[in-house]
């Protein structure tokens, strides 16, 4: 995460309270609260997209 804020002057928020590699229904939740799921095929977009949200895959 250090090294995207050096190189690309870009901050990675995470989301207090979340654990992302643990909490499934948080996560999938979280994924449905946005206006848009965008990345490559993992199972943060499958989740997303499992659960109807919309999601983009790069």
């Amino acid at each position: 995460m250090l090294l995207a804020a050096a190189r690309a002057g870009v901050e990675i928020w995470t989301p207090p309270g979340i654990d992302l590699k643990q909490d499934v229904d948080d996560v999938t939740a979280l994924a449905c609260a946005l206006d848009l799921t965008l990345g490559f095929a993992n199972a943060t977009t499958n989740l997303a997209a499992a659960a109807g949200a919309p999601v983009w895959l790069v």
